[in-house]
Protein backbone atom coordinates (compact mmCIF):
# COMPACT_ATOMS: atom_id res chain seq x y z
CA UNK A 1 0.00 0.00 0.00
CA UNK A 2 1.24 3.67 -0.16
CA UNK A 3 0.40 6.78 0.41
CA UNK A 4 0.49 10.66 -0.37
CA UNK A 5 -0.13 13.96 1.10
CA UNK A 6 -3.41 15.24 0.54
CA UNK A 7 -2.24 18.24 0.09
CA UNK A 8 -5.78 19.89 -0.38
CA UNK A 9 -6.29 19.38 3.53
CA UNK A 10 -2.81 20.75 4.15
CA UNK A 11 -3.35 23.61 2.46
CA UNK A 12 -6.64 24.21 3.95
CA UNK A 13 -5.09 24.13 7.18
CA UNK A 14 -1.88 26.33 5.89
CA UNK A 15 -4.41 29.14 5.17
CA UNK A 16 -5.57 29.87 9.06
CA UNK A 17 -1.74 29.36 9.86
CA UNK A 18 -0.46 31.70 7.32
CA UNK A 19 -2.80 34.42 8.46
CA UNK A 20 -2.68 33.93 11.99
CA UNK A 21 1.08 34.20 11.67
CA UNK A 22 0.43 37.70 9.02
CA UNK A 23 -1.99 39.06 11.82
CA UNK A 24 0.99 38.24 14.37
CA UNK A 25 4.07 40.58 12.25
CA UNK A 26 1.71 43.05 10.01
CA UNK A 27 2.60 46.70 11.56
CA UNK A 28 -0.46 47.53 13.84
CA UNK A 29 -1.82 50.91 13.79
CA UNK A 30 -5.43 51.58 14.17
CA UNK A 31 -5.73 47.68 13.02
CA UNK A 32 -7.55 47.99 10.09
CA UNK A 33 -4.72 46.31 8.22
CA UNK A 34 -4.58 43.31 10.51
CA UNK A 35 -8.65 42.82 10.40
CA UNK A 36 -8.47 42.48 6.78
CA UNK A 37 -6.20 40.03 6.52
CA UNK A 38 -7.92 36.79 4.73
CA UNK A 39 -6.32 33.89 2.66
CA UNK A 40 -8.65 31.52 0.24
CA UNK A 41 -7.46 28.02 -0.96
CA UNK A 42 -7.95 27.77 -4.52
CA UNK A 43 -6.98 24.76 -7.13
CA UNK A 44 -3.70 25.52 -7.68
CA UNK A 45 -2.65 28.28 -4.88
CA UNK A 46 -3.35 29.83 -1.52
CA UNK A 47 -3.98 32.90 -2.25
CA UNK A 48 -3.57 36.31 0.82
CA UNK A 49 -5.99 39.55 0.67
CA UNK A 50 -5.76 42.30 2.85
CA UNK A 51 -6.47 46.22 2.15
CA UNK A 52 -4.67 47.67 -1.10
CA UNK A 53 -2.54 49.48 1.43
CA UNK A 54 -0.86 46.16 2.81
CA UNK A 55 1.55 46.25 -0.60
CA UNK A 56 2.38 49.88 0.34
CA UNK A 57 3.58 48.56 3.96
CA UNK A 58 5.26 45.56 2.66
CA UNK A 59 6.99 46.84 -0.03
CA UNK A 60 6.91 51.20 0.51
CA UNK A 61 6.17 53.93 -2.58
CA UNK A 62 7.86 56.07 -4.52
CA UNK A 63 7.64 59.67 -3.61
CA UNK A 64 4.13 60.61 -4.71
CA UNK A 65 1.21 63.59 -3.46
CA UNK A 66 0.06 63.21 -0.21
CA UNK A 67 -2.74 64.60 1.43
CA UNK A 68 -1.92 65.84 4.69
CA UNK A 69 -5.49 65.53 5.49
CA UNK A 70 -5.36 62.02 5.07
CA UNK A 71 -2.17 61.42 7.24
CA UNK A 72 -4.23 63.75 10.67
CA UNK A 73 -4.89 60.42 12.60
CA UNK A 74 -2.31 58.82 11.85
CA UNK A 75 0.23 61.78 13.01
CA UNK A 76 -2.04 62.20 16.26
CA UNK A 77 -1.82 58.71 16.92
CA UNK A 78 1.37 57.73 16.15
CA UNK A 79 3.58 61.14 16.50
CA UNK A 80 1.34 62.72 18.98
CA UNK A 81 1.07 66.07 16.85
CA UNK A 82 -1.69 66.15 13.85
CA UNK A 83 0.38 69.22 12.58
CA UNK A 84 3.34 67.11 12.06
CA UNK A 85 1.09 65.81 9.04
CA UNK A 86 2.18 68.75 7.00
CA UNK A 87 6.02 67.52 7.50
CA UNK A 88 5.21 64.03 7.24
CA UNK A 89 3.07 64.76 3.84
CA UNK A 90 6.23 66.63 2.14
CA UNK A 91 8.35 63.99 3.33
CA UNK A 92 6.70 61.63 1.70
CA UNK A 93 6.53 63.25 -1.73
CA UNK A 94 10.39 64.20 -1.92
CA UNK A 95 11.29 60.54 -0.41
CA UNK A 96 7.94 58.37 -0.74
CA UNK A 97 7.77 55.57 1.95
CA UNK A 98 9.74 52.93 3.71
CA UNK A 99 8.88 49.60 3.38
CA UNK A 100 8.18 47.34 6.45
CA UNK A 101 7.99 44.07 5.01
CA UNK A 102 5.82 41.39 7.08
CA UNK A 103 4.78 38.70 4.67
CA UNK A 104 8.06 38.08 2.80
CA UNK A 105 9.97 37.33 6.29
CA UNK A 106 7.23 34.61 6.90
CA UNK A 107 7.21 33.69 3.10
CA UNK A 108 11.44 33.32 3.31
CA UNK A 109 11.99 31.76 6.62
CA UNK A 110 8.85 29.65 7.71
CA UNK A 111 6.65 28.68 4.87
CA UNK A 112 8.07 24.88 5.45
CA UNK A 113 7.63 24.81 8.65
CA UNK A 114 3.76 26.35 8.86
CA UNK A 115 3.45 23.43 5.78
CA UNK A 116 5.15 20.49 8.04
CA UNK A 117 2.92 22.26 11.37
CA UNK A 118 -0.22 21.86 8.99
CA UNK A 119 0.85 18.30 8.52
CA UNK A 120 1.66 17.68 12.20
CA UNK A 121 -1.94 19.41 13.17
CA UNK A 122 -3.63 17.31 10.42
CA UNK A 123 -2.38 13.62 11.59
CA UNK A 124 -3.97 11.12 9.88
CA UNK A 125 -6.55 13.50 7.73
CA UNK A 126 -3.08 14.76 5.54
CA UNK A 127 -2.60 11.05 4.00
CA UNK A 128 -4.28 9.15 1.53
CA UNK A 129 -3.94 5.81 1.14
CA UNK A 130 -3.52 5.01 -2.78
Amino acid sequence: MSYRINWKNVFESLQYLMVERLKEEVPKHDGGLKTSIRAKVNATSLEIYMLDYGLHVEFGTMPHPMNPEWLRKWCKDVLGDEDARFAVANHIRKYGTQPHPFMRPILNTELLKLIKKSIILLGKDAIIKM
